[in-house]
């Protein structure tokens, strides 16, 4: 894993992240992240790295039981509400908060709705084991407050746009994801397509066609 100081590493950037970034702005509405857990990783990471606009879930995951629920506690707290929950995760919404007068002909800033994936799958020693368990390297992403992990081909792998297996658990709902990154541009090689065949014969009992969706 490649492990970078979260400012610095923007900070070297010829394009710095702001201080009012929408990543940074919805996680200080979120509950704080540590290097014992809960961590943030995948997509959001991801599309703050792309410089793309975070509109979609932000994934937390968790290295116990009750620290889980005192995340979903700490979220109720501070306004949100469950929208599902299954086997693999439960969602969370916060709402959007409107512009309200600060002074003469100054209003406070609109913070859009956000959306949370708690997920308990399963639960990790470690933001390394969060990251190591991904299936694609594009995902290997995670953040904890003062580190921002990466796998050790994910940067490349990014600028690339190239769809790399790392370890497969949920077969059936990997080769969904594969088609939605495809569908974002992201490209699979040959080699690639071949690893996945390769772990699905290693250990048939990945396929877990009933997990139909995992994200």
């Amino acid at each position: 894993m490649q492990t970078h100081n979260f400012a610095d590493f923007f900070a070297r950037s010829s394009d710095v992240l702001p201080e009012d970034h929408e990543l940074l702005k919805a996680l200080e509405r979120l509950p704080a992240v540590s290097d014992v857990g809960p961590w943030l990783a995948g997509g959001a990471l991801r599309r703050t790295l792309l410089r793309q606009p975070l509109d979609s879930d932000f994934d937390f995951f968790f290295a116990s039981e009750g620290q889980f629920n005192l995340f979903c506690d700490k979220i109720k707290k501070a306004g949100g509400w469950q929208v599902s929950q299954n086997e693999h995760n439960t969602t969370f919404r916060l709402p959007s908060v409107a512009p309200k007068s600060i002074g003469e002909d100054e209003f406070s800033e609109y913070q859009p709705e956000i959306e949370v994936q708690a997920i308990t799958t399963q639960w990790y020693d470690s933001l390394e084991a969060v990251l190591d368990s991904f299936d694609f390297t594009l995902c290997q992403f995670g953040f904890d407050g003062v580190r921002l992990l990466c796998g050790d081909y994910s940067l490349w792998d990014l600028g690339r746009k190239r769809l790399v297996p790392h370890r497969l658990t949920f077969g059936t709902a990997s080769m969904r994801r594969l088609l939605k990154y495809t569908n974002q541009g992201y490209t699979i090689c040959a080699g690639g397509l071949s690893d996945i065949l390769r772990q699905v014969v290693d250990k048939p009992d990945i396929i877990q066609a009933e997990t139909r969706y995992l994200d």
